[in-house]
């Protein structure tokens, strides 16, 4: 079965936290940490594996493009993890161009 997303209002849709145009999101992760700045904690960090950025939505909905690659090559992110101590890391492959 296919359905797609009638808009935002659709009751039996979750809500959507924010817009990032084209891409593949591959991992999200809520951080429920100290270790960043006060300004990540309990956001959401969101991958694209297509085009390597890394965007962070806060408490206020707002959303921001915090890591993209540069140069030829690319990183494909993957994964995204928090351990206990507050370290956030992105697992990805890398990209030749």
């Amino acid at each position: 079965m296919f359905i797609l997303r009638q808009d935002n209002l659709d009751p039996l849709m979750p809500q959507v936290l924010a817009e990032f145009g084209r891409g593949s999101p591959t991992g999200v992760l809520r951080y429920r940490q100290r270790r960043l700045p006060p300004r990540f904690h309990h956001g959401v960090f969101v991958l694209d594996w297509t085009f390597g950025r890394i965007f962070f939505v806060g408490d206020d909905s707002r959303s921001e493009l915090i890591a993209s690659p540069g140069g030829v090559g690319g990183f494909a992110v993957t994964d995204i993890e928090s351990f206990p101590d507050g370290r956030l890391v992105v697992f990805g492959v890398e990209e030749q161009g």
